[in-house]
């Protein structure tokens, strides 16, 4: 059997009274405190007994205890059993008779107080922390506010992530520092302050669920950082068999059927690997299989023969979000968002497994914009060219057509 074993407390450290309740419970338990870390507290084996624990907020410098304090709590019943950092110290007794540590509510809230300045200076370098994230992310909530689901589909996990640590632990924080600072003012009025004098299991739980809540984006943290050292995007030339398949490029968009401008393009991929299109696979908490391709080249050879002399480009992004209920609302925010200002041309027609929808408009700078939804799949494309869009719905709707029948 174990004689040690590390426990993480069920509640905020700077919780006192749920803190002391904690410690008695484990003591009932048989497991008595041993040394407070940072994060993990150490508990030794021993008989099951009742044992009172009480928190004493160190006014010392760096929290050391001090000596002769020792010995005086020691002389009224009270063993020194650990610090917690340089926060405070904790006393245990074994006899309900021991009196308490402090008689005089006036006297505790003075230490209290000591506490609270503490918990202040680290909630400032929390809330620096807080204002320069604030700074870097201001773009990413104003898109979040303005298009909720398509940010949340292109924004990097690692990113959503660290959005949420910082959430939980500034509201946390807060929260410790109102309770603080509620208890000193209540002690030094000479009242004992709401929830010292009666403990009960259900405000218990929800302080704990709250704590698993903290543990939990502290993971999400570690899991950002670790995101963070990978890629959110691998890219890579779009092969033939795509091409063929399944994704829209400027060949097919073109109707491109010109053998030497082919065997040039498959030349270019044969000596250096890249063609003039590449192929983005995004990876995305809500949303899978979704890609993004860039394509430029000259415009397709006409009637004669011979090649444009414009060149043309494409943009085509594909999305699948992960929850149906996001389809419809993320097609509503491509049109906001990419055919914003474009005189715009909806089409909805009837498939053979659900309704293919459309939406295409040009922009002042003559760029073709299409966003295309069929069965939860969704389809943008911002094209630059002789074609007309409008003349190539069919062969959007095949593109998504073939992404269903794959799984895509």
């Amino acid at each position: 059997m174990k004689t040690e074993r590390y426990k993480y407390p069920p509640v905020s450290t700077f919780d006192i009274k749920e803190i002391e309740n904690w410690l008695e419970e484990m003591a009932a338990e048989g497991w008595f405190l041993k040394e407070a870390g940072p994060y993990a507290w150490l508990f030794e084996a021993g008989e099951p007994e009742n044992v009172r624990y009480r928190i004493d907020p160190a006014t010392e410098k760096k929290g050391k205890l001090d000596e002769e304090k020792r010995l005086d709590y020691e002389a009224m019943g009270w063993r020194y059993a650990a610090t917690q950092r340089d926060f405070y110290h904790i006393f245990m007794s074994d006899n309900p008779e021991t009196e308490e540590l402090h008689t005089d509510a006036v006297v505790e809230s003075f230490s209290v107080r000591m506490l609270e300045k503490r918990l202040r200076n680290e909630l400032m370098e929390g809330v620096l922390v807080v204002a320069l994230m604030a700074l870097n992310g201001f773009s990413v909530l104003k898109a979040l506010i303005r298009y909720p689901v398509l940010t949340l589909i292109e924004m990097r996990p690692a990113m959503i992530f660290y959005q949420i640590f910082y959430i939980i632990w500034f509201v946390g924080w807060i929260s410790v520092c109102i309770k603080i600072c509620r208890r000193r003012k209540c002690l030094a009025a000479g009242i004992m302050p709401d929830g010292e004098t009666v403990h009960t299991n259900r405000e218990s739980k929800k302080k704990r669920l709250w704590h698993s809540l903290e543990r939990l984006s502290v993971i999400l943290l570690i899991a950002g950082l670790v995101l963070s050292l990978f890629p959110d995007k691998s890219g890579q030339t779009v092969s033939m068999e795509e091409q063929v398949r399944t994704v829209l490029t400027l060949e097919k968009l073109e109707g491109d059927k010109d053998e030497t401008l082919q065997n040039v393009r498959e030349e270019e991929q044969s000596i250096d690997g890249e063609g003039d299109n590449i192929m983005w696979r995004r990876f995305s908490l809500f949303a899978g299989n979704n890609y993004e391709i860039y394509d430029q080249g000259d415009e397709a050879a006409g009637e004669s023969g011979k090649k444009g002399g414009n060149s043309s480009s494409l943009h085509v992004i594909y999305y699948r979000p992960r929850f149906g209920i996001m389809a419809p609302q993320l097609y509503s925010e491509l049109q906001k968002k990419y055919l914003a200002g474009c005189v715009m041309e909806i089409r909805e027609l009837p498939g053979g497994a659900g309704d293919f929808h459309i939406v295409t408009g040009t922009r002042e700078d003559g760029t073709q914009v299409a966003a295309a939804m069929l069965d939860g799949r969704l389809l943008l494309a911002e094209y630059s060219g002789g074609v007309k869009l409008n003349d190539k719905v069919s062969l959007i709707e095949e593109i998504l057509v073939s992404e269903r029948r794959r799984g895509f």
